[in-house]
């Protein structure tokens, strides 16, 4: 009986089948990509204080424009115009909200106008984001879980 009946050619024909491997990966790489939450990219912006800044739960759909301090207007991270701006609220349910994250140098005309265009549209909700007093700029009120907006003003019927 011979105990070493392995031979060299035997290990030659004999390969790791990587197959099922790359399957599985495959499908955790899927189910990661698709389980992540994805959030709307925003633009930086020096946001306001304010005494009377509450938490909110973020509504399931809404609107974001940010107003950037030279006064530019964007909508996830792209420079829009005003027609544009019309056009994006046109094509919104009229009870989703409109989000604006203004900063703090932005000039108050602008402003002023991205809620009159709102208005002309019979838009009256918003929320206008403010960063809470005593909280350092980007330090985030409540950080965890969908409530980490700061709205320092919403309505219904706003007057402005």
């Amino acid at each position: 009986m011979n105990l070493n009946s392995f031979t060299d050619d035997d290990l030659d024909d004999e390969s790791l089948d990587l197959t099922s491997l790359i399957d599985v990966l495959f499908l955790l790489l899927t189910f990661f990509i698709l389980a992540a939450t994805f959030v709307p990219p925003s633009l930086e912006v020096d946001l306001p204080t304010a005494k009377t800044v509450q938490s909110t739960r973020l509504p399931e759909r809404e609107l974001t424009f940010s107003l950037n301090s030279e006064g530019d207007l964007f909508h996830e991270k792209n420079l829009i115009d005003l027609e544009v701006y019309r056009n994006l609220i046109k094509e919104t349910l009229e009870e989703t909200p409109i989000i604006f994250n203004v900063d703090q140098a932005a000039p108050f005309e602008s402003f002023l106008t991205l809620l009159d265009e709102a208005r002309s549209l019979d838009r009256h909700r918003f929320m206008i984001n403010a960063q809470p007093t005593g909280l350092a700029p980007g330090e985030i009120l409540n950080p965890s879980g969908p409530e980490a907006a700061v709205n320092g003003a919403g309505s219904d019927n706003s007057s402005a």
